[in-house]
């Protein structure tokens, strides 16, 4: 009896597979987005660059299109995207998309993981961690550094809060 269950369990999983493979659907692919049409907006005018310019462009250029001075860990973070974008286009000014979003992925990425904010709030350092996400602008870091200093729990509770402001 066995035997027979086993054989025709088999036997099922044997015709299943081929019917699987028989009913396969192929889609047309589309075509590969092209780094020239791809235009970004840029500063407050709203002029717009293509993503090959973007990926060529100078730190001081760019500067002077968006009318803001970058910090030294801007002007990195761009130097990286840039370097990341322009690995993402091929040569014809294709781009790989796998490539391509990857890079963006890593691009919206918060400057520090959910995870080390979690421990600098366990340990009192929250702090630490707003000042980093916020570029050391704004209130939330000196807030959360007072709150911390009256008692560990208030600055734990706020840094709980704002989180959602830094990971959404």
């Amino acid at each position: 009896m066995k035997r027979i269950v086993t054989l025709g369990l088999a036997f099922s999983f044997f015709i299943s597979s081929f019917a699987a493979g028989t009913s396969l659907i192929v889609l047309p692919e589309k075509p590969a987005p092209n780094a020239n049409q791809i235009l970004l907006p840029i500063g407050k005018a709203g002029e717009k660059i293509s993503l090959m310019d973007m990926s060529h462009i100078k730190v001081k250029d760019f500067e002077s299109l968006t009318g803001n001075k970058m910090s030294l860990a801007h002007k990195l973070g761009f130097k990286l995207f840039q370097k990341q974008v322009r690995n993402s286009i091929n040569y014809d000014g294709t781009i790989n998309s796998k490539k391509f979003a990857k890079a963006m992925a890593k691009a919206d990425s918060p400057a520090i993981s959910k995870g080390l904010y979690i421990v600098l709030a366990i340990f009192g350092l929250a702090w630490i961690g707003m000042g980093v996400m916020d570029n050391w602008r704004g209130n939330n870091w000196w807030v959360n550094l007072l709150l911390t200093l009256l008692f560990w729990l208030p600055g734990f509770i706020h840094a709980l809060i704002k989180m959602k402001d830094y990971y959404k």
